[in-house]
């Protein structure tokens, strides 16, 4: 009679058969190594995006935010020399940002905090007399990096590619 149990010497298992490597688990060292918040470093670039729907609040927000933006950039853009229009556009574009800001890194929001920087200097240089034009082109430069951000992080209008070029009914052909 044949032992069903027993194998036969070719199938025998040995030790090296159950060698797992347990490197990748988790150690009770891991669990004592707790993150710090108030150490952390912020990313130098992110690019996060939210897995959560902004909602039709926040959305709405930001299109009353770029409505006043463009009423008060076509007042900067005609070289107006009320100081009270400049800083009226520089509020709402920062307000812009800030409603936004959350999706990039720092070193995006140092370069937003530069220009901003250089658009108050200039608008307080200028407060009293004659508003030069360098004032002008800096708060439409700012409006204009803030807008091309919210782009970029597809906060304004969605845009999809066009599949009718020449150069894809070219490739349409040779697939078929």
């Amino acid at each position: 009679m044949v032992d069903l149990d027993e194998k036969p010497e070719k199938y025998q298992e040995t030790e090296l058969d159950w060698d797992f490597d347990f490197s990748g688990f988790k150690t009770e060292e891991d669990d004592e190594a707790l993150v710090d918040l108030k150490t952390m470093v912020s990313p130098r670039i992110t690019r996060y995006k939210s897995k959560f729907s902004n909602g039709q609040k926040v959305l709405d927000k930001l299109a009353e935010l770029e409505m006043e933006v463009s009423k008060h950039a076509i007042k900067v853009g005609t070289r107006t020399q009320d100081i009270n229009d400049l800083w009226r556009l520089f509020s709402v574009v920062e307000e812009y940002w800030d409603n936004i800001r959350h999706t990039y890194g720092t070193l995006i929001n140092d370069d937003i905090i530069n220009i901003k920087k250089r658009c108050i200097e200039l608008m307080e240089e200028s407060s009293d007399g004659v508003i030069h034009h360098k004032v002008h082109n800096n708060l439409l430069y700012f409006k204009s990096t803030v807008y091309k951000l919210a782009q970029l992080g597809n906060f304004r209008f969605e845009v999809e590619k066009s599949r009718s070029g020449i150069y894809n009914k070219a490739q349409k052909k040779i697939l078929q």
